[in-house]
């Protein structure tokens, strides 16, 4: 009987020990609640690199300048008519960040002149001819306004063919006369000059067109309804330079590139172009910020294909994943674990997503039970709390993104190797990377934002 007694309290004893190891676990669910999303986009800067070659400001010149350049008939203030006409066409060079050219000339004066000798008066009027080389130097800036500001001037000249002529024995050195002439009509000269190089570049109407079509949307990809927006803020412009016979400078645009997915988004506010700034280095910062959504349905799908009916021991104990499910709470993403096996029951843990760039993956880091979950616990399966069954499954809450990310790259690359934004006007460059720099946990997906960065310009048919 004794035995018989053993036996039956023995098996109560392990029928108590196993009722009491199957305890249903049940735990308050942690508050469900979202942080807004707070979008700090950083600002890019796109380069329209100009570049003017002076066969084109040669040809732009000599338009302006045919045949007679200057004329004075008023003999009456000065006892002097000049007329000056081109006689070759003008040839320019660009070196030490100026223009430098020759102007050959040839000049036609009617001058009165008188002598006394011997007690006589000698008086006429005579006509003489010359021809000279004058050599200028055009320096050239770009002004707030977007005004291409010339300063021209006269550096030397060299007679060709010297203007001289004798009368009644005596030299008359007329080449006094043309200098006086040529100084006094110089300025018209150097201002017809001025004129003609900055009518050769109507900066500001470039930068006009530029600035309004770059603000239209741009359709980066039909398929995956992609758009790239840009909201200009501020113009910029290195100064003047010459290379290899020709005048280089960069403007900028810095402002906002945002890469939209879903709707055609709206064009950015249209105001008028700014007054241009000079800086003597433009950064090469070429970002398109963009918000990228991974849905919770594609979360869920990937966390239950990867975790439902898995088996996770420690020492003798095991639990089996039943179920799993996922909400948000202050920024972290919260996991319902519904399992079975030494203990079951209902359970809930918390993570920081964040995104390995190695992998393009997101994955979960820093999980740890949520503190009702760790009270329960304590009081029926503290083995659990203090285990290392959540390291373990770490490695299977991670979320291939790469397909997303590639075609997002694809999309952008595709489209801006050679862009057309307008007539004549392109968008010109290569995305080499893909950054993500925040994780926000929404009611319906995780929303990644960041900057996918490389290199673009804007080219302009003719510059």
């Amino acid at each position: 009987m004794k035995i018989n007694f053993k036996i039956k309290s023995n098996l109560f004893l392990a029928m108590l020990i196993a009722i009491s190891s199957c305890k249903t676990i049940q735990v308050e669910k942690p508050p469900e609640s979202y942080l807004n999303a707070v979008f700090k986009p950083e600002i890019s800067t796109i380069s329209i690199p100009i570049k003017l070659n002076m066969m084109d400001i040669e040809k732009s010149v000599n338009r302006q300048f045919l045949g007679l350049i200057y004329e004075d008939n008023d003999l009456s203030d000065d006892n002097m008519q000049i007329k000056i006409w081109k006689s070759k066409s003008f040839e320019f060079k660009a070196e030490n960040n100026q223009l430098k050219y020759t102007i050959p000339l040839k000049i036609w004066t009617k001058f009165g002149w008188k002598i006394e000798r011997f007690g006589m008066s000698i008086s006429d009027y005579y006509e003489a001819n010359g021809e000279l080389s004058i050599n200028f130097s055009t320096g050239i800036t770009i002004n707030q306004d977007w005004d291409i500001i010339t300063s021209t001037k006269i550096v030397s000249h060299q007679w060709i063919s010297r203007p001289t002529m004798r009368v009644a024995g005596v030299q008359v050195p007329i080449t006094n006369i043309v200098d006086m002439a040529l100084k006094s009509s110089s300025g018209l000269i150097n201002k017809q000059i001025d004129k003609s190089i900055s009518d050769a570049v109507n900066l500001k109407k470039i930068a006009e067109d530029a600035w309004t079509e770059i603000q239209e949307p741009m359709l980066m990809s039909e398929e995956h309804n992609t758009w790239l927006l840009i909201k200009p803020q501020q113009v910029v412009c290195t100064p003047i330079s010459t290379v290899n016979n020709t005048l280089q400078f960069v403007i900028g645009f810095k402002g906002f590139m945002d890469c939209i997915i879903g709707q055609k988004p709206e064009a950015s506010l249209k105001y008028a172009l700014p007054n241009l700034s000079i800086e003597n280095r433009l950064q090469k910062n070429f970002l398109i910020n963009y918000n990228l959504d991974i849905t919770n349905e594609f979360i869920l799908q990937t966390a239950k294909k990867e975790l439902v009916g898995k088996i996770f021991e420690q020492g003798k104990r095991h639990i089996k994943v039943e179920d799993i499910d996922f909400f948000g709470n202050n920024g972290k993403i919260v996991f319902v674990l519904t399992f079975s096996g030494s203990a079951k029951g209902t359970v809930y843990f918390t993570g920081i997503p964040y995104y390995d760039k190695e992998t393009k993956t997101l994955e979960i880091k820093e999980s740890d039970f949520d503190l009702n979950t760790k009270n329960a616990l304590i009081k029926s399966a503290n083995w659990l709390l203090h285990g290392t069954i959540l390291k373990k499954m770490e490695p299977f809450l991670k979320f291939p993104i790469v397909n997303e990310m590639e075609a997002l790259l694809k999309d952008v690359n595709d489209q801006i190797k050679n862009y057309e934004i307008d007539k004549d006007i392109y968008l010109k460059g290569k995305i080499e990377d893909v950054d993500i720099e925040n994780i926000f946990v929404q009611s319906q997906s995780l929303k990644l934002t960041g900057a996918i960065k490389g290199n673009a310009n804007i080219y302009i048919h003719g510059f």
